[in-house]
């Protein structure tokens, strides 16, 4: 059974949103950076939806700082910052 996750699928959407906006300013570079990140964010999703949280982990070690500190806040307030603490490996305060 899947876990519902409402704050990272808000960044999501959000993230989304500053890529179309980017597209409509003809932004290209900042479209593709918005892009890889909403992307990335859906892999995190959909890995911690289903218990996955190596796969999980891995994504996040990888990101950059702040799509990274991002996701772990938006997983914190979604799965509490115990799971994130033990599962992921990130501490939040």
């Amino acid at each position: 059974m899947s876990k519902n996750l409402p704050n990272l699928q808000k960044l999501i959407d959000q993230t989304q949103s500053y890529m179309q906006e980017a597209e409509l300013n003809g932004d290209k570079d900042l479209r593709w950076c918005y892009m890889d990140d909403a992307r990335i964010f859906i892999e995190v999703n959909v890995a911690c939806s289903f218990g996955h949280y190596n796969k999980a982990k891995k994504v996040i070690d990888g990101m950059d700082t702040e799509p990274r500190e991002q996701v772990v806040m938006a997983l914190a307030k979604d799965l509490g910052k115990d799971i994130v603490a033990n599962e992921l490996g990130w501490e939040v305060r």
